[in-house]
């Protein structure tokens, strides 16, 4: 997984009360054989008031070949001042493997954030 990117509407780099946001990142096959059926989830914590796109499966992946990837993150308008905390990983069978993990300041309707640092995505 490459080139993790967070875009909203305004730019601000902070998830908004009511915005509609994305995720988006690219996946490649650095392998020699096939992959099938890969399942990137995204997990969010630290509000309830954001929700994401169901995860979209990739068929097959051929080696040395690599898709971008978008999921949708939907901000209530009931969102509150904070941080929201991702992961975006992979899961096999029942384990998770967690690739990234990064956090974004929230604001609520009034357009305030607090003023606690946020991990960046790089």
């Amino acid at each position: 997984m490459q080139n993790v990117r967070f875009v909203d509407e305004n730019h601000n780099d902070c998830i908004d009360a009511g915005e509609h946001t994305k995720i988006v990142f690219d996946i490649r096959n650095v392998g020699r054989d096939f992959v099938y059926d890969i399942a990137p989830v995204i997990t969010v914590t630290g509000t309830k008031q954001i929700y994401l796109s169901p995860t979209a499966i990739i068929s097959e992946l051929a080696p040395g070949k690599g898709v971008r990837y978008t999921a949708e993150v939907v901000a209530t308008s009931k969102l509150k001042n904070g941080s929201a905390e991702f992961a975006i990983g992979f899961s096999d069978g029942d384990k998770f493997y967690t690739v990234r993990t990064f956090s974004l300041p929230t604001t609520d309707s009034k357009g305030r954030t607090t003023s606690r640092s946020y991990s960046r995505i790089e």
